[in-house]
């Protein structure tokens, strides 16, 4: 890690001190800029955009109605793997439950 000299002045060097991340030496202004992207992220993207396939799969039939089992037993999934799935899709859209996951659907047209 790189540490600032007690002696040196703010103007004696106009790079910020490199932080250490996963191993690697990178400048703050670096690591502030993927921060900030990463907590913004993309405003004009929908939060289902970045739902995988069978993620999307996956809300899709929970929007329509189905239960875990249904869509397990459609899929030739296990509930359990149904049950995480739904957790993510929860998570990334920001929902807390299938009530509030069916008004999301509805209200971005993506179930009839």
């Amino acid at each position: 890690m790189a540490y600032a000299q007690a002696n040196a002045s703010a103007s004696s060097s106009n790079a910020p001190a490199p932080r250490l991340v996963r191993g690697l030496h990178v400048p703050a202004r670096v690591l502030g800029e993927k921060l900030a992207l990463a907590m913004a992220g993309d405003a004009d993207e929908p939060a289902y955009e970045k739902l995988s396939d069978r993620e999307y799969q996956i809300m899709w039939l929970l929007a329509s109605g189905k239960t875990v089992s249904d869509i397990a037993r459609q899929l030739f999934l296990s509930a359990n793997t149904v049950s995480t799935y739904r957790a993510r899709i929860l998570k990334k859209i920001n929902v807390r439950n299938n009530a509030e996951l069916m008004r999301y659907a509805i209200r971005h047209q993506l179930v009839d």
